[in-house]
């Protein structure tokens, strides 16, 4: 007999035990706070909600655990049962983690039963954004922080340009690679890159450039739940997102520099041909 057969006979025979109905409000309770995870939502409020969730429909001997890239809920009442997911990609996505919240609201506050509860948490996953205003607002972002450091009216429309293509850089190589990290040193790159010829062939200023460019990928979002993390006592998770901040603003700053020293290159070369 394997070791894996092993695990799923005692699976399947400690879900057995527990209710029908609480088994499908564990999983709920389980699903929502990892797609709340995924979205950028805080530690604290992922297991608190979990907590509400089993809490209002009378479930007892629940205990939740929560990282930037593990979730975990365990039944103690009367079997043992732990059920954990990997979280393997995060991202912000605040409008998502609203919706999330106000479902988890309504289920807790009404006898909204579980298949409703999933049918719209499911609405909640597939929802898409908006790629092309999500580009144009990360154009907009670059270009009136271009003009809040003495940028001048080129530096706007030249930092409105890249922060749209390094955008649209770090979105296709996210989703190709799934590494946000690549993706940021990347899009760093290419802020970098044509900001040096800009500054070369239309004497544009490089710093306003590069900074407007880069502010849409700040981790400050993820700077400040660490803070919140470590507020509420979560100090692992708090430490986890506090060096992931700093690896993506290493990234980011990375890639610029590679970017401007290719670009100091190919300007050598060309001009000793």
């Amino acid at each position: 007999i394997s070791e894996q057969y092993i695990k799923n006979y005692f699976y399947r025979r400690t879900l057995h035990c527990m209710n029908e109905e609480n088994k499908e409000i564990l999983f709920f309770a389980l699903s929502l706070g990892e797609l709340m995870l995924c979205n950028g939502g805080e530690i604290y409020r992922v297991e608190d909600m979990m907590l509400r969730i089993c809490n209002s429909r009378n479930i007892s001997g629940i205990n939740v655990f929560a990282t930037p890239t593990v979730i975990m809920i365990s039944y103690n009442n009367p079997e043992k049962l732990c059920i954990f997911n990997r979280i393997n990609l995060r991202g912000s996505n605040l409008d998502k983690v609203s919706m999330i919240n106000n479902l988890a609201r309504k289920f807790t506050s009404t006898n909204m039963s579980v298949q409703e509860a999933k049918k719209a948490m499911e609405v909640i996953r597939r929802k898409k954004q908006n790629h092309i205003v999500k580009l144009i607002f990360a154009g907009i972002v670059a270009s009136f922080y271009a003009v809040l450091f003495n940028g001048s009216i080129i530096d706007f429309f030249i930092a409105f340009i890249l922060g749209v293509v390094s955008q649209a850089v770090y979105d296709y190589f996210n989703a190709v690679a799934e590494s946000p990290f690549l993706s940021n040193i990347l899009a760093g790159f290419t802020i970098g890159f044509f900001a040096h010829i800009s500054e070369k062939f239309m004497g544009t200023s490089i710093d306003t450039i590069i900074i407007g460019a880069i502010m849409p990928f700040v981790p400050g979002l993820i700077l400040t739940n660490a803070v919140r993390d470590f507020i509420y006592g979560d100090l692992l998770s708090g430490s986890s997102r506090f060096f992931e901040a700093i690896l993506v603003g290493t990234s980011v700053a990375v890639g610029v520099s590679f970017g401007i020293s290719v670009s100091c290159l190919i300007n050598i070369l060309f001009e000793n041909i």
